[in-house]
């Protein structure tokens, strides 16, 4: 059976949002699937995001270039603005190299992988009003915003070298 003829499971929602302060990222591609575009993060500086119901979203869409496939990912965050930390939540939201996404089926995809290693950090931009700021990350990849590879660890510091024994 195709993939495309098979049924899919439905909806799901988001669940958590972390941010990812200083880790390197890794094709986690394997010899059977060919999925380059997921992901192993090595470091362990992930920080949880507060956020409300209906206050998240993600999008992503392609378009075909010359030198294939160009894909544009954003995530956007709202959340209230009357605090004293404001500012300094924002100075630290602009620290963020990669945005985790956690889904409700568990799955957690990695945004901000623009080729096989990332070269360019996620653009930040703010914007605030009287009762909301809103942070939305973008970023344009060669690829789709692909999962983190439950198969490897995902939180070793990178300073310390794997050495696998089969």
């Amino acid at each position: 059976m195709s993939i495309i003829s098979s049924r899919l499971n439905g909806y799901n929602n988001i669940c958590g949002i972390e941010l990812d302060f200083d880790s390197e990222i890794l094709p986690a591609s394997s010899l059977f699937q060919k999925r380059y575009y997921d992901s192993v993060l090595t470091g362990a500086s992930r920080e949880g995001v507060y956020f409300g119901r209906r206050t998240v979203s993600f999008d992503e869409s392609s378009k075909e270039t010359r030198a294939g496939d160009l894909w544009s990912q954003t995530v956007a965050l709202r959340f209230p603005n009357h605090d004293y930390n404001a500012i300094d939540r924002i100075n630290e939201f602009k620290k963020a190299k990669f945005i985790v996404i956690k889904d409700s089926e568990g799955r957690k995809m990695v945004v901000g992988r623009n080729d096989i290693d990332q070269n360019r950090a996620p653009e930040i931009t703010f914007r605030r009003s009287q009762q909301l700021t809103e942070v939305v990350f973008k970023t344009l990849s060669a690829q789709p915003v692909g999962f983190i590879d439950k198969r490897f660890r995902s939180n070793v510091p990178s300073g310390i070298p794997l050495i696998l024994f089969s």
